[in-house]
C-alpha cells in the first residue's frame, strides 16, 4: 500500500513518515524521505508567502474602496490574491480614466479663459 499524503504540513508529512505512526514508511527511501520533508517545508513557507500579500492586498484594496469608491456600498474584496490584485487594478484604471476626465477638463478651461 503506497502512503497517500493528502496533508501536507511538516507536521502531517513527519507523522507520515514516522514508522511508529506508519508501518510502511520504512520503505520509504531516505532520499525520497528528505524530499518530501524538504516540500512540504517549501509548501509552508508559500502558503504563508500567499497568506501575507492576501493580507497586504486586501489592506489596500479596502483603502482605495474606502478612499475613492465610497459610493459602491455593494463592493466586496473577493477571497483569493489574484481576485484582489485584479480589483485593486480596476480601482487603479478607474482613477486614471477619472484624472484623465478631469485634465482634459481643466484644459478646456485654460483653452476657455485665454
Amino acid at each position: 500500500m503506497m502512503v497517500n499524503l493528502i496533508e501536507t504540513t511538516p507536521e502531517a508529512v513527519s507523522q507520515q513518515l514516522d514508522i511508529s505512526h506508519n508501518h510502511e514508511a520504512g520503505l520509504i527511501p531516505m532520499s525520497t524521505q528528505t524530499m518530501m520533508r524538504a516540500l512540504s517545508a517549501r509548501i509552508a513557507e508559500l502558503e504563508a508567502e500567499r497568506d501575507e500579500a492576501m493580507r497586504q492586498g486586501l489592506y489596500l484594496a479596502k483603502y482605495l474602496h474606502q478612499k475613492h469608491y465610497i459610493e459602491v456600498t455593494n463592493w466586496e474584496p473577493l477571497d483569493d490574491p489574484a481576485g484582489v490584485i485584479s480589483q485593486i487594478d480596476n480601482m487603479i484604471a478607474g482613477m486614471s480614466a477619472r484624472i484623465a476626465e478631469l485634465e482634459s477638463r481643466l484644459t478646456e478651461i485654460k483653452g476657455e479663459n485665454t
